[in-house]
């Protein structure tokens, strides 16, 4: 009796540990909400999701803040594991990335902002480019792109508009006169182009539009003033000689005079009289 009772006892003690040790290799036990812990690796060989319902994942750092994903301390690659020195790296054979607003309609659809630090560490804003829809009817639809920089502490109005004809506008919103308007407000010289040659001769041109008679002007910065002006009126005025012919050094001299019945005629004196 004693014998059966010592093998009942073994054969139970054995069942015991086997299915301790089964327990130990098959078993996961898992908590809810779960405790936190600290992983070397985490794999998954399908889907995963993180902070659905609250918080944030943190790359880099135990404290994502508001954020809902933060990196920090290192470079990101979307499809390349060699980021190199850039901070974001995206390689695709042919798609580009895109930055969309969330409902239809016109205005803002989405940008890019550039910002840094100022001397009170605090985060500015330096540049900032936006695109824009002007028309959303399906087949139809029209946008344009703006382009910001920070003046005197704020971003201000869009220094330059590229619309959906192609035209370009600086200073403008809505260049509709040309390809290219330039635009401006008062401030001397005014709206305009400077031409500059860095090399010997040197001298720097400015061409547009003067703030005060709204007179097309030609000046040169070595000068002492406009080199040739034509007004709102039509009239045209030019300092210095007006030569035609051999211009650049010919042997011949020629000068164009204003006849008394408001002609104009060639003369290789330079006597208009």
């Amino acid at each position: 009796m004693k014998t059966a009772w010592r093998e009942w006892f073994v054969v139970g003690v054995l069942l015991a540990t086997t299915a301790y040790v089964v327990a130990e290799e098959l078993s996961l036990t898992t908590y809810y909400p779960s405790p936190k812990g600290a992983y070397q690796t985490l794999s998954s060989t399908s889907s995963s999701h993180f902070a659905t319902y609250e918080g944030g994942v943190g790359i880099g750092t135990a404290d994502p803040g508001t954020a809902k994903l933060a990196v920090m301390g290192g470079n990101v690659g979307i499809g390349t594991t060699n980021p190199g020195d850039f901070r974001l790296d995206v390689l695709s054979a042919n798609g580009p990335i895109r930055i969309s607003r969330a409902s239809h309609g016109v205005g803002g659809m989405g940008g890019i902002l550039f910002g840094g630090y100022n001397a009170n560490d605090a985060l500015t804003s330096y540049a900032f480019i936006t695109s824009n829809s002007t028309a959303d009817t399906p087949g139809a639809e029209s946008g344009s792109l703006d382009f910001y920089t920070a003046n005197a502490g704020t971003l201000g109005s869009p220094k330059v508009s590229i619309i959906s004809n192609g035209n370009v506008g600086i200073g403008t919103t809505d260049p509709n006169v040309g390809q290219l308007t330039i635009a401006g407000g008062l401030g001397a010289p005014g709206p305009g182009i400077g031409l500059r040659r860095t090399v010997a001769p040197t001298d720097t041109w400015w061409i547009g539009v003067h703030d005060t008679d709204a007179s097309l002007r030609f000046n040169s910065w070595n000068g002492d003033g406009y080199e040739a002006i034509l007004t709102s009126a039509g009239d045209f005025g030019i300092k210095g000689t007006l030569s035609v012919g051999n211009f650049a050094g010919g042997s011949a001299n020629a000068y164009v005079c204003v006849h008394p019945d408001g002609t104009l005629y060639r003369s290789t004196t330079g006597n208009c009289n």
